[in-house]
């Protein structure tokens, strides 16, 4: 909280990340800044612009360093995929839409009632292929839209996450299950993947030959996660590695398809082709992300700081600048949980706030661990060094 000088105007810097300034004689609300409290759900880099898709129903795209808006929905949307010019988002309200960056909007699902549960909040439906794409009508029911037309595939559980195969002839899809399934884009069950743990994320190779999967557990506690590779064409299990005592949250191949980096309470890079491992990174397992660049390095992401590795050997490491904590009342801080997404070599960084558990003792804290755009900027010129 703060006045100005002349006791005429108050600001106050709110726990949800947004910022009011009132008029002391009127009460009236003279600037309201809301954007802050927004959260980051998808970024696209075409190049020469590159731009993000917020849950305030916002399109921003930056070019020749100059920041517009290019969408403003007037929507609330939990989940949005960028394809080139194209987006998919999926409303709080269960709504489909699908965008240019022109501002032209097309809707292809309007539910007859808000969903409930863990879908409708959390789940990864939205997903694109070239000119395919696949959107949810349900927690169980899932649309694909190819040139050859529409289908449908229905599941007995909730969807907790769906992509394309690289190749664009399978949607592999988690949920609520021990197995991964893979779905033809006509609507029919290829086969099943079975991890006995459940999933904590899973990747195809570049060629779409393999799949592997991180086990998530059976409950707490340090005991061995499997990491299975499995034969996309047939389902045979090719490899199977057991070095995470925690659950495993990342999984990516390399581009020529040897190595497997995975990430639980820590990152292991995996020669696949002699089936062992090369070396063990210590991370912190809560925030870590990583990508392989087209020439065989990997960078490291976690806890503001930048790690470039190749094999085990650590090349270079950057110190980011990260908001302060916000300090709350009764209890510990809390620091925003960030998701990485890199693409060859340029880092964009995706930040999610945590949620504060009371309401904090330092307001304006809070104001600055909401201002996406500084941390963006920050991160932007690290990458320049690399």
């Amino acid at each position: 909280v703060a006045a100005s000088a002349d006791n005429q105007f108050v600001f106050g810097g709110c726990v949800d990340g947004t910022a009011v300034i009132w008029h002391l004689a009127t009460r009236d609300v003279v600037f309201e800044a809301l954007e802050h409290a927004e959260q980051t759900l998808a970024l696209f880099d075409a190049g020469d612009t590159f731009g993000w898709a917020t849950t305030g129903g916002n399109v921003w795209c930056v070019r020749d360093d100059t920041v517009r808006k290019v969408i403003a929905a007037g929507e609330h949307w939990a989940e949005a995929r960028f394809q080139g010019n194209a987006l998919l988002t999926r409303g709080f309200d269960g709504t489909i839409r699908r965008w240019d960056l022109a501002g032209t909007r097309v809707a292809l699902f309007d539910p007859p009632k808000r969903p409930e549960g863990y879908w409708a909040d959390h789940a990864e439906t939205l997903a694109f292929h070239e000119r395919a794409f696949v959107y949810p009508e349900t927690g169980k029911r899932l649309v694909v839209a190819t040139d050859a037309g529409t289908s449908v595939i229905e599941r007995d559980a909730q969807i907790v996450a769906v992509c394309f195969s690289p190749r664009g002839d399978l949607v592999a899809i988690d949920g609520w299950k021990k197995e991964l399934e893979l779905w033809s884009v006509d609507g029919h069950l290829m086969r099943t993947l079975a991890s006995a743990g459940g999933i904590g994320d899973f990747a195809f190779s570049r060629d779409g030959a393999m799949v592997a999967i991180g086990e998530l557990g059976n409950g707490g506690g340090r005991y061995p996660r499997h990491v299975i590779v499995y034969d996309t064409a047939t389902g045979r299990g090719l490899h199977r590695h057991s070095e995470h005592a925690w659950q495993v949250s990342w999984v990516t191949f390399s581009p020529d398809q040897r190595l497997l980096a995975t990430v639980g309470d820590e990152l292991v890079l995996w020669q696949l082709d002699e089936a062992r491992s090369l070396a063990c990174i210590q991370v912190d397992r809560s925030s870590a992300g990583l990508q392989f660049l087209s020439d065989g390095r990997f960078v490291v992401v976690d806890k503001g700081r930048v790690r470039v590795f190749r094999g085990s050997e650590q090349l270079l490491q950057l110190r980011v600048h990260r908001p302060r904590e916000v300090r709350c009342a009764d209890g510990p801080g809390l620091h925003p949980r960030q998701d990485h997404r890199l693409r060859e070599g340029r880092l964009q960084l995706c930040r999610r706030q945590a949620r504060p558990a009371r309401l904090g003792e330092a307001s304006q804290d809070v104001v600055t661990a909401g201002d996406r755009r500084c941390v963006v900027r920050d991160y932007e010129a690290a990458l320049g060094i690399l």
